[in-house]
């Protein structure tokens, strides 16, 4: 993880790719969606779940990869 914050940050492109895809989709489904601040809201929201499901895949591979290690070492005695 970086500490330069820019214009390529991985998580600021996540959250422009939610805002346009809130304002290009919203419509066409029927949402009733106005005002920046709204869909900012929402943008927000769909950045924080993506940044925490992408956090809870990794802990589920950490978690495969321990029990692999545990099973091997368990062969090997």
């Amino acid at each position: 993880m970086s500490s330069v914050i820019d214009k390529n940050d991985k998580i600021w492109k996540i959250f422009l790719n939610y805002v346009k895809l809130i304002g290009d989709e919203a419509s066409s489904s029927g949402m009733d969606i106005y005002g920046t601040e709204q869909r900012t809201n929402i943008a927000v929201s769909l950045t924080q779940s993506h940044m925490l499901e992408h956090i809870s895949c990794e802990i589920k591979d950490l978690r495969n990869q321990q029990e692999r290690i545990a099973r091997n070492k368990k062969l090997r005695t």
